[in-house]
């Protein structure tokens, strides 16, 4: 049987069949946990050219193998192509052997070969996302933020630009200076682009790619915030204060009312506070040296402490767009264990983040105690919520923490080389701990 024989019999044959095996394969190319489930859940046949297998349990066996070699427990590391590609090739010959005994390995070799070729192309076709953003205010006609992964801009500039067909078979491509729609009507029949956007090279399929581009961007907005400090404090939101989301609207920040007998208030917190750009802030920004610390977190190699400190930078954003106390607590203390906590069972986190939040942030053996005891009984506050569902962070427990975590961050994205071994800077903060300087060429 030839291979065009051998596609044409499984299409016909394997009709309403489990997609374990399918969900295992495409999950195993995802970069975390969390994008091999969303995968999982949006997987559609249609991407693998039409190949559908059977579930029996020699399928799930093998598929469970597939997954234990693919996605550690963390999630993070993957098999390479080859270890792809073998565990591949010996599933689809086990699942081929189920329908026809008599096939040959050449026939098995060609299905899975084009099998794996399908897979790797679905899995690998990275799509950009465009959406609203009202997180920054311009304060000149013409000013933008473009980076390598994330850039802020007109609508009419990322038209000019994207070179996008502008209209289909029963939609069009606009775009408009208002920020949002008017009317939910705006959007039935065309794409439109509103006002500045975000757009984001996304890095993912298309099923993941708003997904990964939230996720981009709050790993560019702290980045911005911790990289570019403003010397005249116009940058906002200030400590304590909750951040818009990346795609969230500034107007509707204020929901309900407060009201006391006859007093009333608007409900919410405060209006949303915006990035102010102005041409000085633009500059800093496009500055080589930020720009290539910025592509280093994208570009981060596996184990790096870029690597890590990439998923610190978006959890930080995570917390400053919470409202509640004890969620921006935990958030904040997530971003810290990214960055420091180690993969050992025995090692104690909260010892673990104090020692060497410490001697990031403090130089003499005085201001480390007094950090170490602060980042602990925080900690303990952190325990309460997770362990006991205590809401018992109050205004500045969160924002000592938010401080802690935006300073550490901060010194981290500026001192440290983001591609070394995250292992080599953990074990030089723990020396350090003992009482010797940090960074050593402080000596």
């Amino acid at each position: 049987m030839n291979s065009s024989a051998l596609q044409q019999k499984l299409r016909s044959r394997c009709k309403a069949t489990s997609d374990e095996f399918f969900k295992t394969a495409l999950g195993s190319l995802c970069d975390t946990e969390e994008e091999a489930q969303e995968a999982f859940k949006n997987l559609s046949f249609g991407i693998h050219g039409g190949f559908v297998f059977r579930e029996s349990r020699e399928v799930s066996v093998k598929a469970l193998e597939l997954a234990e070699k693919f996605v550690d427990v963390a999630g993070t590391e993957r098999a390479s192509v080859e270890a792809i590609r073998k565990s591949t090739n010996s599933i689809v010959s086990a699942v081929l052997r189920e329908f026809d005994g008599t096939i040959d390995e050449d026939n098995t070799d060609d299905a899975a070969e084009l099998f794996f070729t399908k897979l790797v192309e679905s899995a690998t076709e990275h799509y950009d996302f465009v959406g609203p953003c009202e997180l920054f205010r311009f304060e000149d006609e013409g000013l933008e933020l473009r980076s390598k992964y994330v850039s802020v801009m007109a609508a009419n500039s990322f038209l000019a630009e994207a070179e996008l067909p502008r209209t289909g078979k029963s939609w069009q491509l606009k775009s408009s200076p208002e920020a949002w729609p008017r009317s939910p009507v705006d959007m039935e029949s065309a794409f439109t682009v509103f006002g500045t956007v975000w757009w984001v090279r996304s890095q993912s399929p298309a099923d993941l790619t708003e997904q990964s581009a939230k996720w981009m961007i709050d790993v560019f907005m702290t980045a911005i915030r911790v990289g570019l400090r403003r010397p005249d404090y116009c940058l906002r939101p200030r400590l304590g204060q909750s951040e818009l989301s990346p795609f969230g609207h500034a107007k509707n920040s204020k929901r309900g009312i407060i009201h006391h007998e006859k007093i009333l208030k608007p409900g919410g917190q405060s209006w949303a506070s915006q990035y102010k750009v102005d041409a000085s802030f633009a500059d800093r920004f496009h500055d080589q040296q930020f720009q290539n610390r910025l592509n280093s977190l994208f570009e981060a190699k596996p184990n790096s402490v870029g690597e890590h400190l990439a998923n610190a930078f978006g959890w930080c954003s995570r917390g400053r767009q919470c409202v509640d106390h004890s969620e921006r607590l935990l958030n904040f203390f997530t971003a810290l264990e990214s960055l420091l906590s180690e993969k050992d069972a025995f090692s104690p986190v909260a010892e673990t983040i104090a020692r060497l939040t410490s001697v990031v942030l403090s130089e003499t053996a005085t201001d480390r105690e007094r950090t170490y005891k602060e980042i602990k009984k925080l900690y303990a506050l952190r325990s309460s919520v997770v362990h006991q569902g205590r809401r018992a962070a109050h205004w500045l427990n969160a924002n000592n923490i938010q401080h802690i975590c935006e300073s550490t961050l901060s010194v981290v994205f500026s001192e440290v080389d983001l591609s070394r071994p995250r292992q080599d800077f953990i074990n030089e903060l723990k020396s350090a701990s003992h009482g010797g300087p940090w960074p050593k060429n402080n000596d």
